[in-house]
C-alpha cells in the first residue's frame, strides 16, 4: 500500500488520545525534492523523496499547551550525477523539515478554532502534485574528490557551483513536489560505505574534529532509517 502523501490526517494514536490513552498526535507529509543543475553538457538534476513529520506528544501535566511538540525530518540526501565532474550532494540534516515549510508558507488562514492550526491549514489546502520552489535555506552541498573514500568529502558552494565543478555549472533550482510515493532510500546504491560508516562521523570515529569528514555524520546522508 502507498504511503500517501498528504497524511496531514490525525492518525489512529489520535482517536486513541482522545479515549484517555496518551498517544502522540502525528502529522506527516511526503513531497519530493528535486536538485537541477545547469552545465556546459545541458541540464543535470537528482531527486529524492522525502517526509516532514509533527508529532504533538501529550506532557505528562499539561500547562497552558497540553503537548510537547516534534518536528522530524526523514530521509536521505539527494545526489546528482555531473558526469565526467563528479557527484553533487545535497544533504539532510535534522531540521531540513525546514525545507518543506519554506517552500510551503503557513498561510494562517483557519477560523480559529483548531488546536493545531498550521498543521489543518496544510491539511486542507496541500494536495498531491502541488509544487514549489525553494528560494531561501537551501540544503547543505558537498562532493567526493573520490567517491568511495568518505574522507575525501568538499564542502560546495550552492551560489557558486562553478568553483568546484567548473565553468558554466550552476544551481538552477530546488523543486518541492507533494507526493504519494513512499520515502526513498536509495543513497547506499551511490555511496557503498554508508552501510559502515552508519550514524558515526564519515571519518568512522563518534568525535568531532576540525576537518569536514569528521563534522558531517551518516545521518547527513540517511536520516531516520539508518540500518
Amino acid at each position: 500500500m502507498k504511503v500517501l502523501a498528504v497524511v496531514a490526517v490525525v492518525v489512529a494514536a489520535a482517536v486513541a488520545f482522545a479515549m484517555g490513552n496518551k498517544e502522540p498526535i502525528v502529522y506527516s507529509w511526503h513531497y519530493k525534492i528535486t536538485v537541477t543543475v545547469d552545465t556546459p553538457e545541458g541540464e543535470k538534476r537528482g531527486s529524492a523523496v522525502r517526509e516532514a513529520r509533527t508529532e504533538f506528544q501529550p506532557r505528562p501535566e499539561p500547562k497552558d499547551f497540553p503537548y510537547h511538540i516534534e518536528i522530524k525530518s526523514r530521509g536521505e540526501a539527494v545526489p546528482v550525477d555531473l558526469g565526467k565532474r563528479g557527484m553533487l550532494f545535497a544533504l539532510i540534516d535534522w531540521d531540513s523539515y525546514r525545507e518543506f515549510y519554506n517552500a510551503f508558507p503557513y498561510g494562517g488562514q483557519m477560523d480559529g478554532k483548531s488546536k493545531f492550526p498550521r498543521d489543518d491549514y496544510y491539511k486542507e489546502t496541500l494536495k498531491t502534485g502541488m509544487k514549489a520552489e525553494l528560494k531561501t535555506n537551501f540544503p547543505r552541498m558537498v562532493t567526493f574528490k573520490d567517491i568511495k573514500d568518505p574522507k575525501s568529502v568538499e564542502a560546495v558552494k550552492a551560489d557558486d557551483l562553478a568553483a568546484t565543478f567548473g565553468a558554466g555549472v550552476k544551481l538552477k533550482d530546488i523543486t518541492l513536489e507533494i507526493t504519494d510515493e513512499p520515502v526513498t532510500w536509495e543513497i547506499e546504491k551511490v555511496l557503498g560505505w554508508l552501510e559502515k560508516v552508519k550514524m558515526s562521523c564519515l571519518s568512522g570515529k563518534h568525535i568531532n574534529g576540525p576537518e569536514l569528514y569528521e563534522q558531517l555524520h551518516g545521518g547527513n546522508f540517511r536520516a531516520g532509517d539508518l540500518k
